[in-house]
């Protein structure tokens, strides 16, 4: 909203004349920027992150910088832009992560999403919690170590569980949606291999989990209405522990449920938050844009 103003011209100000209106702008009340008051909606939960902690994608997700690593962008990997910064991912496999744990760090979850998330399938992955780390300085946690896995939007934040679409199982024997958390499965730790499936052809879609081979059948279901054509993701989430992600490079650990397969070879996917399908058939190498031959059912 802006005023138009007539302003008398000032004989006594040397070089060229004023102009002989000027506008009065209103200013409208200060937003804060979108990131921080995205932050803030978290504050729900008592374990967030530290202020400075963010998703680190560039502006763009073609734009490089001199410090980004060399990968295969045609394979499933822990996203080197879809993260938090506080996480640190090994940078010859993309496949294994640390979280920063010194002064309040160590208080905080980090979190990271997949390089692709998918669209159709019933898929698979693993997450192996490989080590607790010393945090001594932590003062009245009562799960000071605790990794959540399992599925969320590409739009949702880095703290899985916090938000609608957003789906994640933990170590404490819980799973949470959108701040809901209820009791589910088992306890997990340290050497504990936890399994994440998704059934993108059922309707409504559905996702359970197991830990060393034991399934524990139906956690949550959504309908593909609601997820308005959108792809789910895989999503690790960690406290103070480092872990190690198979999304098919490797043998998986334990026996599969029926009719599941690995997330990495799969073809009807979408490449972080472009929204692309990736219209590639790995074996013969001919491109389909017909969205039913790519992602039969």
């Amino acid at each position: 909203m802006m005023q138009i103003t007539k302003r008398e011209p000032d004989t006594n100000r040397e070089g060229p004349p004023p102009t002989a209106f000027s506008v009065k702008e209103f200013a409208e009340p200060e937003r804060e920027p979108f990131e921080k008051r995205r932050g803030e909606k978290r504050q729900a939960s008592s374990q967030r992150g530290p202020p400075d902690s963010k998703r680190c994608r560039p502006e763009s997700a073609d734009k490089h910088t001199d410090d980004d690593p060399n990968y295969d962008e045609e394979a499933v990997i822990l996203d080197w832009y879809n993260r938090d910064l506080s996480l640190i991912i090994d940078k010859e496999t993309f496949l294994s992560a640390k979280p920063m744990t010194s002064e309040d760090f160590a208080y905080a979850w980090h979190g990271v999403r997949a390089s692709y998330g998918f669209l159709r399938g019933r898929l698979f992955y693993e997450v192996k919690v490989e080590d607790h780390l010393a945090v001594p300085h932590l003062e009245g946690e009562q799960h000071p170590h605790i990794v959540r896995c399992g599925w969320s939007i590409d739009d949702a934040g880095m703290t899985l569980g916090e938000e609608p679409f957003s789906y994640g199982y933990d170590g404490r024997a819980k799973a949470s949606t959108d701040l809901k958390i209820k009791d589910y499965g088992q306890p997990f730790g340290k050497g504990d291999v936890i399994g994440c499936f998704l059934d993108m052809d059922s309707n409504p879609v559905t996702m359970s989990f197991s830990v060393n081979g034991r399934n524990f059948g139906k956690c949550y279901e959504v309908s593909h209405r609601s997820l308005q054509g959108k792809a789910l993701f895989p999503h690790i989430l960690t406290k103070n522990c480092t872990f190690k992600v198979n999304f098919g490079s490797e043998r998986p650990s334990f026996r599969l449920k029926s009719r599941y397969r690995f997330v990495a070879p799969w073809t009807c996917r979408v490449q972080r938050s472009r929204q692309e399908l990736v219209a590639k058939q790995f074996q013969d190498r001919q491109p389909f844009l017909d969205l039913h031959q790519l992602c039969p059912r």
